[in-house]
């Protein structure tokens, strides 16, 4: 049973990590076709992406661990960041705030910092998981980055979202693979452990 706790945890963090890191290859192509003044229409698919991010975190949660657990607690944190950032930008897209990229900082920021909480929650059972950790130290380099970058304009746009977004879109896709090796080689460990030798016979009850 603890096996399977543990197999749950880690498809949890495997599979919205995927589809977060195709999204952000995504939003990363379509910031190129955008300049700093032009952004403000990019705020309604990184809503959509960051609302459907979070349904999906509380699905999980619901759908994998009890009530009550740490695992569930994390995984809706991480959650409420994701709707609280889809609900800001709806609102920044109202108001005709261009502030994408303060948005998108501070929400890789948080995401980045639950994404490590969980791995060191993780690692307890699986110490070989350090792809998910080094995710979320990526992700809150990028943001810090994105926030820092507003006032020192390091990196002109297209790239200064561009650029951060691709590199944490494609680690996520290159974690979530090399988690999915690890979990399915300690499946074929677990299933060999339990295919142990049979218990000698009694001599007294032949069981």
């Amino acid at each position: 049973m603890v096996m399977i706790t543990e197999g749950k945890r880690l498809m949890d963090s495997r599979e919205v990590m995927v589809l977060e890191g195709v999204a952000m290859l995504g939003l990363s192509v379509v910031a190129l076709c955008y300049t700093v003044e032009q952004r403000l229409p990019l705020l309604t698919p990184l809503g959509i992406l960051l609302g459907f991010s979070g349904i999906t975190r509380l699905i999980f949660s619901a759908w994998f661990f009890r009530k009550g657990s740490s695992w569930r607690k994390l995984i809706q944190q991480s959650a409420l960041i994701d709707l609280l950032a889809s609900g800001a930008a709806l609102v920044l897209l109202y108001q005709g705030s261009n502030q994408l990229a303060l948005l998108l900082g501070l929400w890789l920021v948080l995401s980045g910092y639950f994404q490590i909480r969980r791995y060191a929650y993780l690692r307890q059972q699986w110490p070989a998981c350090t792809p998910a950790g080094l995710t979320g130290i990526l992700s809150v380099s990028m943001g810090a980055f994105l926030l820092a970058n507003i006032q020192g304009q390091w990196l002109s746009a297209p790239f200064d979202l561009s650029l951060p977004l691709a590199l944490l879109g494609l680690f996520k896709i290159y974690a979530f693979i090399k988690l999915g090796q690890m979990r399915q080689r300690f499946s074929s460990e677990a299933s060999f452990a339990d295919q142990g030798p049979f218990p000698p016979y009694s001599p007294l009850n032949l069981n």
